[in-house]
């Protein structure tokens, strides 16, 4: 018996060589002192890596994508996600984050998980440890359903 192998489906090496060639980064916040204790541009901090590796720190991986403004998107960064192809202007805040079930980036809110994606757009309004704020409801804010 004959097994034909058939080839991938078009485009799939460019999708491939462009994920394998993205930049690996990592941030770090110093949970104790509340502040940026590595920038990805600043390997070697006033802190020393070596420290870093002690505990007491939440690293951050880039997820090799950039925002509409053009700034780097690390995990547990928080983003205004606009849909693209709607008519709601409204953003939706979530938060990014690594979905190992899916084995990709992901952004999530309190009532949606769905996969970062080209049928959206991100803008970076913060992060989970600078403004944790952005991530809880608008109180002033009207619901639209208790109408």
């Amino acid at each position: 018996m004959k097994v034909r192998i058939f080839p991938p489906p078009l485009g799939i090496y460019e999708v491939i060589k462009k994920q394998m060639s993205r930049e690996i980064k990592f941030r770090a916040w110093d949970q104790k002192r509340k502040e940026w204790a590595m920038h990805p541009n600043d390997m070697e901090s006033m802190f020393g890596f070596s420290s870093l590796r002690k505990g007491g720190f939440s690293w951050m991986q880039y997820t090799g994508l950039k925002d509409k403004n053009g700034k780097e998107i690390y995990e547990w960064d928080i983003v205004n996600r606009y849909e693209k192809n709607t008519y709601n202007p409204e953003p939706t805040v979530m938060r990014v984050y690594w979905n190992e079930n899916s084995c990709g980036w992901s952004v999530k809110d309190i009532h949606l998980n769905m996969h970062m994606s080209d049928m959206c757009i991100l803008e970076v309004i913060g992060n989970v440890w600078e403004n944790p704020d952005l991530l809880t409801p608008n109180p002033t804010k009207k619901d639209e359903t208790t109408k």
